[in-house]
């Protein structure tokens, strides 16, 4: 019995408030490399998805505050694409600290260098100039017309976000193909102000609370970044996971005990 309340505590203490997103992208190439089919990405999920989940992925730019780009996805970039987006379709759970890579050489997402999961749609064409990642559930639609800023996102739930090789998410102006505005219902994201085409995640896997993990993953200096080489699939690293200090599990635990032990007095 006080092993089974160990375990759910410990599983409690890494559960995240719905203010933060579910997926944290761990890095992304815009260069193919000299050997091409190199635009990896990869995510660590910050929330546990079921079997049968569906997660989508497009570089497509969000604008907002400008006349005809108000809310809406670039439809002309990527989501007009037969087969757009990238979707993967889970056949198994995907669990938190679980660290998914997409592998541009063999048009899969993989875990531990194996294939995850189904993948289906078209993958991106990410820019050298400034690019964006968006993760979503649901399905964003075309509302129609000629304007290039048509994709509507009322359907979707955002999971995550991630920005890169340009100033960061855009503030004010137009948007692009290389820059957007960060939509305000992702929640926590991140970006790398700097110009390299290549970043990666490259600080530590392991814990003691949520807040150190996000901690490390939005500090600059736990990122390396290669304005030529990309980064190959197998680099992204191990799992992440967070096990609280021994001693605030013995605390939190001997408090449990003692208050059962009122209550069976009682």
């Amino acid at each position: 019995m006080l092993k089974k309340f160990f375990l759910a505590l410990a599983l409690a203490g890494v559960t995240l408030g719905s203010a933060q997103a579910d997926v944290f992208f761990l890095g992304a190439n815009s260069d193919d490399g000299a050997g091409g089919d190199q635009e990896n990405f990869a995510f660590v999920a910050l929330s546990n998805y079921a079997a049968g989940s569906v997660i989508n992925f497009t570089d497509s730019s969000y604008g907002t505050n400008v006349a005809g780009q108000e809310d809406r996805f670039r439809w002309t970039e990527h989501l007009q694409d037969a087969g757009a987006p990238l979707t993967l379709t889970l056949t198994s759970n995907l669990s938190f600290g679980q660290v998914v890579v997409y592998n541009d050489a063999t048009n899969q997402f993989e875990w531990q260098g194996a294939a995850f999961g189904t993948t289906t749609g078209l993958e991106s064409n990410f820019s050298t100039g400034g690019d964006q990642i968006f993760a979503y559930t649901g399905t964003i639609t075309n509302d129609g017309g000629t304007n290039a800023y048509r994709g509507n996102p009322t359907g979707i739930t955002y999971q995550g976000a991630f920005n890169w090789a340009n100033p960061g998410w855009l503030n004010s102006g137009a948007g692009s193909t290389s820059n957007s505005y960060l939509p305000v219902a992702v929640g926590t994201s991140f970006f790398l102000a700097d110009s390299f085409d290549n970043v990666q995640y490259t600080g530590a896997r392991t814990f003691n609370s949520n807040g150190e993990m996000l901690a490390a993953l939005s500090d600059s200096n736990n990122w390396s970044q290669d304005d030529v080489n990309p980064y190959a699939a197998n680099t992204y690293g191990a799992d992440f996971s967070v096990v609280p200090e021994p001693s605030s599990l013995a605390i939190l635990g001997l408090a449990s005990l003692i208050g059962l032990g009122l209550r069976r007095r009682s």
